[in-house]
């Protein structure tokens, strides 16, 4: 797990050495363990290649420091991750030629590019993102993990190209501009994010996951190489294919255990946390170190379950909990190190207890993806609904459910999301609407000049192939929910602790057999991941089991009423706000009032507009330079 950064130039080398300085200098904290730099220029000495790192070591801490090079330098590689089957592939590469200096698993997946080139993508079972120089082909060839749980951000300048782990290191290249992507400020007013491969830097996108691109001085291609499985149910719902993913999500885990540094896991005591700390201990044979976070206010406080659980496989568990001065000191650091508006209020926790595992360990595991791989949350269950409804019913009546809506009460809310998920016709607004900020109606009021030209997004990964609704809704969370929001959030705020995050069940084998399973294996009703329930029923206390989906909650909407609420009114109000000269003052006002008065609980769009502003106010700290390239 590192950090990488790099580009292609029509500079001098000495010019690139301190460019590259910079850039692999501002993401330090993704590798304290050490740093390389290597240069070299294209065979037409029009291009020079520079290619920069920054190492957290795990495995083979002695050796596999980057950039790395094989074959005489024909192929240099800096490279951010771990690939969990290195061990096998090491041997199976032994087996047709090919010899070892390292243990580590980057040379290894060096030589596994060196003889199967982009093939080899489709035989890694890990996390990656890296850039490999092939010297005899003058390409280099980038690419990232199939889930996107490895960032790869980049812009392109004329001919060349400049890439990098986070914005932190992008805007250390002088050919950086900071100029605002106001249609993906748009998109973001809609979904609580930017979906797809753009940023709110215009310019700036990432390489999508399960997707490879290839630069040269002919020119500047990206493909895909991975596809989400579709759901084709080949299986039975018994007692065996219980049994069968038991043991397919023990390997995942079993795997993640690969390590030369100690490691633990984050106990947030759900049932996904609580699987895999069971897991590792049955694995391991001995007590795991545990970390959970929370808050004060009992209300809102979980840590008891995570005891549950700790106290069960005895583990070495720490708590810590954070208070809205935790909040107001780290969110406009923490906002810079995401390289994105804070729209999960998740994030700020996430940094604490990141920061209190690197006290103790190099490695932690975690529950994200459980839920978008089987159907966690219950908007699987309400969508399912949503879509039979609007099936049998006529638009107009949509009207009237709008209407209801906003005369809900204020504790009606979770049926509030439900809602107004179902007076979205179009499939895309309705994704957007269970876990985004606004609809596209109510975004035009709030900023009406955004929407003058807007382009919607568009999800290129449609199948007609008479799919369910569940697994639509789950390929798509897989595919745009997950890498634009939690994956991205779990590797900026466990990487900015200098310690390294790993998700067994972003597993591409474990996904894989998951695609086999019958609609039974996720929801039991209004009930989901059955078949995670099933297997761990012995080995999860009950209480845990029976602890109904609520997600990871934070007091923000008390907060924004009491010690956020003159700092977020100053964010969203004052005369330097960089995005109130998009809204509507009038719309915003009455957000805010309402929120304020109780009458509605606007946490989510106050959050999310705060984190707006606070991102915006940090990249223009960032002034645009132009240089000729």
């Amino acid at each position: 797990m590192c950090g990488i950064a790099g580009f292609t130039s029509p500079r001098s080398t000495s010019e690139c050495r301190n460019i590259l300085q910079r850039m692999t200098d501002a993401i330090a904290h993704r590798g304290p363990d050490g740093q390389g730099h290597f240069f070299t220029d294209t065979d037409s000495e029009n291009s020079t290649i520079a290619l920069g790192h920054r190492r957290l070591s795990i495995i083979d801490l002695a050796a596999g420091a980057q950039p790395f090079h094989i074959d005489d330098e024909r192929y240099s590689i800096t490279y951010n991750g771990e690939i969990y089957n290195y061990v096998e592939l090491r041997e199976d590469l032994r087996m047709l030629g090919e010899h070892f200096e390292t243990q580590s698993d980057t040379e290894v997946l060096l030589r596994a590019f060196a003889h199967w080139g982009a093939d080899c993508l489709n035989r890694l079972r890990g996390m990656f993102s890296f850039a490999i120089w092939d010297k005899q082909k003058q390409e280099l060839f980038m690419a990232r993990d199939p889930f996107g749980k490895k960032p790869l951000l980049y812009f392109r300048t004329h001919q060349h190209i400049v890439f990098g782990s986070e914005f932190a290191s992008l805007v250390e290249h002088p050919n950086f501009e900071n100029s605002l992507n106001e249609n993906a400020l748009a998109q973001y007013l809609i979904w609580k994010y930017v979906p797809g491969e753009n940023t709110l830097v215009d310019g700036v996108a990432e390489i999508p996951p399960g997707h490879f691109a290839i630069w040269s001085e002919r020119g500047f291609t990206i493909h895909k190489y991975y596809t989400i499985p579709d759901q084709e149910s080949l299986r039975e719902m018994n007692d065996d294919t219980v049994a069968e993913f038991r043991e397919e999500l023990s390997e995942a885990v079993r795997l993640r255990l690969r390590s030369d540094v100690p490691l633990g896991a984050f106990l947030s005591g759900g049932l996904d946390s609580s699987a895999l700390v069971a897991l590792m201990t049955e694995i391991s044979g001995k007590p795991v170190k545990t970390f959970s976070i929370g808050f004060e206010d009992a209300e809102y406080s979980e840590t008891w379950a995570a005891r549950l659980v700790a106290e069960k496989y005895n583990s070495d568990h720490h708590e810590l909990n954070i208070t809205p001065d935790d909040y107001l000191s780290q969110i406009e650091p923490i906002t810079w190190q995401r390289g994105a508006p804070l729209s999960e209020m998740a994030d700020v926790p996430l940094h604490y207890l990141s920061h209190l595992a690197a006290k103790h360990v190099k490695v932690v595991l975690s529950g994200e993806g459980s839920d978008e791989l089987l159907a966690g949350y219950p908007k699987y269950w309400g969508d399912n609904y949503i879509h039979n409804y609007q099936r049998f019913t006529p638009a107009p009546l949509d009207g009237a459910i709008g209407i209801i809506n906003k005369n809900l009460p204020y504790k009606m809310r979770r049926l509030g999301v439900m809602l107004r998920a179902a007076g979205q016709r179009d499939f895309l607004d309705r994704q957007a609407s269970w876990f985004g900020l606004l609809t596209p109606k109510d975004a035009a009021t709030l900023a009406p000049d955004l929407f003058a030209n807007y382009q919607p997004f568009v999800w290129d990964d449609e199948r007609d192939n008479g799919e369910s609704n569940l697994s639509r809704v789950l390929r798509f969370d897989k595919s745009v929910w997950l890498p634009g929001t939690l994956l991205e959030r779990g590797d900026r705020m466990t990487m900015a602790a200098s310690i390294e995050g790993r998700m067994p069940f972003m597993d591409t084998k474990l996904c894989e057999f998951v695609a086999t399973l019958p609609p039974q294996a996720f929801l039991d009703g209004r009930v989901g991941k059955n078949i995670l329930r099933l297997a761990m029923k012995d080995a999860v206390p009950q209480a845990v089991l029976d602890r109904p989906k609520s997600g990871f909650k934070v007091p923000i909407q008390k907060w924004l009423r009491g010690q956020l609420k003159d700092y977020a009114h100053e964010l969203l109000f004052s005369n330097n706000s960089k995005s109130g000269a998009y809204y509507d003052r009038a719309v915003l006002h009455k957000i805010w009032i309402e929120h304020q008065s109780q009458k509605h609980n606007h946490e989510k769009q106050l959050w999310s507009l705060m984190s707006l502003e606070i991102f915006l106010r940090k990249l223009g700290d960032h002034t645009t330079t132009k240089v000729a390239a």
